[in-house]
């Protein structure tokens, strides 16, 4: 293969030729196994420098200024910072206060709490086990003023001893207990007296006390007898009306 090259000076008009001859094509070769070190190097370098910014990310950057030094741009007080500034500051997440409570206390913020009453038991207990229910019930309907009106009855528990306990407790509600008797079921065999009852209003609770202790797997009879308001509040055993024509029945 072979090339001309010709120059012209422009000055004088004149012009030369320069004629150059090649044998042949020339250029840079790469082999395949230098291609595939040079790849290899690169990845290894593209690598280290994501690991790097990465970490410079996450990192707080200082410039500190020795003391006494001069930007020659101004003070760093001119420039809105410190002697020490922050070239970035990433805030690190904070965990609100845990305040701990007592049972009975809800506390609603770490400096604000509402002590509130513990939930109560509402559940009876399972000393006793009720094996049949005998009920009376007379309501007294016929009175023009419904503030008289009430209801009378008494009902026989036989229960069963499941641990050996001094009371009998049951659910009552405005209740006026008039007479408790307790006695073993089999007259043969001996038991613990009635003692007393208690009323507790705010959990509906009889509670039956006995001068004894219940022997465990024995059965027992408890007889209450009682009385109570008839009203419109649709507990219990309550005061309904409704319409028959003109009246109110």
């Amino acid at each position: 293969m072979s090339s001309r090259y010709e120059l012209k000076n422009l000055e004088n008009g004149s012009s030369s030729e320069i004629a150059s001859n090649t044998k042949g094509e020339r250029g840079c070769q790469v082999t395949i196994f230098k291609g595939f070190i040079l790849t290899f190097l690169a990845l290894i370098l593209a690598v280290v420098v994501g690991l790097v910014v990465h970490l410079a990310e996450n990192r707080e950057i200082k410039c500190i200024f020795p003391e006494g030094q001069k930007d020659t741009k101004g003070t760093p007080q001119e420039q809105g910072g410190s002697q020490e500034g922050t070239r970035r500051h990433i805030p690190t997440p904070t965990t609100p206060p845990v305040t701990k409570t007592t049972p009975g206390t809800i506390s609603t913020s770490g400096t604000h709490s509402t002590s509130q009453p513990a939930p109560r038991d509402l559940r009876l207990p399972r000393h006793v086990d009720p094996e049949m229910y005998r009920l009376t019930l007379e309501p007294h309907l016929y009175s023009t003023n419904s503030d008289d009106l009430f209801f009378n009855g008494d009902v026989e528990i036989d229960i069963v001893c499941k641990e050996p306990s001094t009371n009998v407790t049951l659910h009552a509600n405005k209740l006026n207990i008039s007479d408790v008797q307790f006695n073993p079921r089999l007259r043969t065999t001996g038991g613990p007296a009635y003692h007393s009852y208690e009323l507790d209003p705010s959990r509906q609770f009889l509670v039956v006390r006995l001068e004894g202790e219940m022997a465990k797997n024995e059965r027992y009879t408890l007889k209450i007898t009682f009385s109570g308001p008839l009203k419109n509040d649709l507990t219990g055993l309550y005061l309904s009306s409704y319409q028959r024509g003109n009246n109110t029945v």
